[in-house]
């Protein structure tokens, strides 16, 4: 298959049909041309319509990551010089645009989204500068939060679909992937070198109805969404 049609796959929900969990890729631009992610530069990849098809985890100290759960920091707000797409400088407020849309699309709708981790991340590969396909969690719920920074940002708390375990994957990335479902076991949240109250507790709470972040007044307000079970897919 061509890279240019197996490209087309990144606007899918759902596990790609030529990758299994577990599939590690040596460059962005060889998880681009796979068809998992379909951004070279951004981490969010998605509609504002269908919603959220994957993301891209490698390191951050905003994103904590552990590994079956993860709290991941919508984009947006920070300052790119020209031909640059990476900056610490954060000037404004989140908005609920593109990929935040996107992933706010995917918890209303309980959809899943691919997860990809990078060499930066706790819980990625080996190497940095790869990257590992993951396989699919789900967005359960979504606030917006003043950060330290002092600018407002969008906070998503994913958790792992099971199911994504019972996909067949050689045995080398099968001891690379599925065994941290172990190792994770008694470790608690790894967030590396950051600081787990870097956007405040992380207080969670159940709802059955669909909400939106609409503007002020929505301050450190946790929306839920639908169970999986009784959303409409």
């Amino acid at each position: 298959m061509s890279k240019t049609k197996q490209s087309n796959f990144a606007n899918y929900i759902g596990h790609p049909p030529n990758h299994k969990v577990g599939a590690i890729f040596k460059s962005r631009a060889e998880l681009k041309d796979s068809g998992i992610h379909g951004s070279l530069n951004k981490g969010i990849h998605g509609s504002s319509q269908f919603g959220c098809y994957s993301i891209v985890v490698n390191g951050g100290c905003e994103n904590l990551d552990n590994f079956r759960t993860l709290t991941y920091i919508g984009e947006g707000g920070k300052e790119y010089k020209k031909g640059s797409f990476h900056s610490d400088k954060v000037l404004y407020d989140q908005e609920k645009v593109r990929g935040n849309l996107a992933l706010v699309r995917s918890c209303q709708r309980r959809r899943p989204v691919r997860v990809i981790r990078g060499g930066n991340s706790p819980h990625g590969p080996n190497q940095k500068g790869w990257y590992r396909y993951d396989g699919l969690y789900f967005v359960d719920s979504f606030d917006y939060v003043t950060a330290d920074h002092g600018k407002r940002v969008f906070r998503f708390y994913l958790s792992i679909d099971p199911s994504t375990w019972n996909e067949p994957m050689p045995k080398s990335q099968r001891s690379n992937v599925s065994d941290r479902l172990k190792e994770v076991e008694g470790e608690g949240e790894n967030v590396g070198s950051c600081s787990k109250q870097a956007l405040g507790k992380d207080k969670r709470y159940s709802s059955s109805s669909i909400s939106e972040v609409s503007g002020e007044g929505n301050e450190n307000r946790r929306i839920a969404c639908l169970s999986r079970a009784s959303a409409k897919r």
